[in-house]
């Protein structure tokens, strides 16, 4: 069990340091160990709902959570910030009411691009509110914006890499190496991952794909991660994709402990990817796949980059049948699980807006060999231990949340007790210490910490 980034800086302590901090990790080891465990397993603290705010856009997508807060648009030109645990609502809009486009919710600040001029805001996330922010001059609009404490990655919408340090100056990053791997390739789009613990240190990942596709059910997808040290490029690592779908790659961005999400989807054939810092292939292996085109017709794949290592990684999840390739778009990745919102089916005679407002949850585990499995825990309001479900063909659902207080599941297998939602994307978002899900009515939140909660009603 690996505890990033606590072990990284520790690591590079010098001896004095290491002796000091030896004896507080000691302590403080084996109730992170029983925490991590806990959430592995689905056992949350509480539950709680946290109703919509009335001025939110119609647009479900158009949110954010970050460490605790929520972020919405209540307009085109005010983006509102909202704290879980105390429900207090800051809300944040450009001194001239200009248009507020793509923004970005980071640990310290709300980020947000604007027009005329063509720019990006900065506004501390300070308790109390404060309406001054830092703000700075960009050659062309910005369509993906990242952060990490002061230091903002952006990425324009002519390709163009830039590094801010907030208050600071703006620098330009020369992609050139990048587009060295992309020959004969459209680049679809670009992402700026800021590493944890190295300020010098970042990388700059690109997807791009063919620019005449063949008459196959193979789509191939390069993603090209390029390392830069003090500005400079770097080592470089390549992946190659096979989707089953035309559609792009879902560039997630930053998940836990330094793994940044790079696609989850089906795949048509097994995927390649560099090990080597010339950028020549290595074919992957995962668990369960033994063939080169050995796919299970139920198993999707989560790829995801490493910024630590440096390097990519492949992990199959499998579903009890075939669902609508869409409903990944609802599916969240966290720590060797993806979270899927499933409605309960006894709610088939239920309206769409109270479907809509069902509150549960499935956890699928990464895929491994058959280990008769015969139960999996159902959990319902505060965390209660509801039930045992027969595991049925799916033993791979490391838990179930049924949200709804007055819901009981009897003895029925788990494969024919839930149905899986469309696929809304961005439906739901977490962290080691909160879970949250939206729906028709607002957020649904999941608590895993006990010193911490949700102040709205439950």
């Amino acid at each position: 069990m690996h505890f990033r980034p606590v072990w990284e800086k520790y690591y590079n302590l010098n001896t004095d340091q290491k002796l000091l901090e030896k004896e507080s990790l000691m302590k403080w080891l084996p109730g992170a160990i029983r925490d991590r465990i806990r959430r592995q397993h689905g056992r949350y603290q509480s539950m709680s709902i946290l109703p919509r705010d009335g001025r939110m856009t119609s647009d479900w997508s158009d949110w954010q959570y970050k460490n605790g807060s929520i972020a919405y648009r209540v307009s085109r030109s005010a983006i509102s910030v909202r704290d879980i645990q105390t429900n207090l609502t800051a809300t944040y809009m450009d001194e001239n009411r200009l248009s507020l486009e793509n923004w970005h919710l980071s640990d310290e600040f709300l980020l947000a691009a604007k027009k005329g001029p063509i720019s990006l805001n900065a506004w501390p996330l300070t308790d109390p509110q404060t309406i001054s922010h830092e703000s700075i001059r960009l050659p062309a609009p910005a369509v993906r914006i990242s952060a990490q404490k002061n230091q903002v990655g952006i990425v324009t919408t002519a390709h163009q890499v830039l590094i801010w340090s907030v208050g600071g100056a703006l620098i330009s990053v020369d992609t050139s190496a990048v587009h060295e791997y992309l020959p004969g390739l459209t680049i679809r789009q670009g992402l700026v991952v800021l590493h944890p613990l190295e300020q010098s240190c970042f990388y700059v990942i690109y997807e791009a794909w063919p620019k005449h596709f063949t008459s196959t059910n193979v789509h191939t997808r390069r993603v090209v991660a390029q390392e830069f040290m003090g500005g400079k490029p770097t080592k470089i690592k390549l992946l190659d994709l096979h989707p089953s779908t035309v559609e792009p790659l879902d560039l997630t961005g930053p998940l836990h402990d330094g793994v940044v999400g790079i696609h989850k989807g089906f795949q048509a054939q097994l995927s390649t990817r560099s090990e080597s810092d010339t950028g020549e292939y290595q074919r992957s292996s995962r668990s369960g796949q033994t063939e080169i085109n050995d796919i299970h017709p139920t198993a999707f794949t989560m790829a995801t980059f490493d910024i630590y290592q440096g390097r990519f990684a492949l992990e199959d999840y499998c579903t009890s049948h075939h669902h609508p390739e869409d409903f990944l778009r609802s599916a969240f990745y966290w720590r060797n699980q993806v979270l899927v919102p499933v409605y309960g089916k006894p709610s088939e005679a239920k309206s769409l807006i109270e479907r809509a407002s069902e509150n549960s949850l499935i956890a699928i585990n990464q895929r491994k060999a058959y280990t008769g499995r015969q139960s999996i825990p159902c959990y319902g309001f505060q965390g209660s231990l509801l039930h045992l479900i027969p595991a049925g063909s799916h033993s791979d659902i490391a838990y179930y949340w049924t949200g709804n207080v007055d819901y009981a599941v009897g003895d029925e297998e788990i494969d024919h007790i839930y149905d899986v939602r469309s696929g809304i994307p961005n439906i739901i978002q977490r962290d080691d210490d909160f879970v949250v899900l939206m729906n028709w009515g607002g957020w649904t939140i999941w608590c895993f910490d006990k010193g911490e909660g949700c102040s709205c009603p439950e």
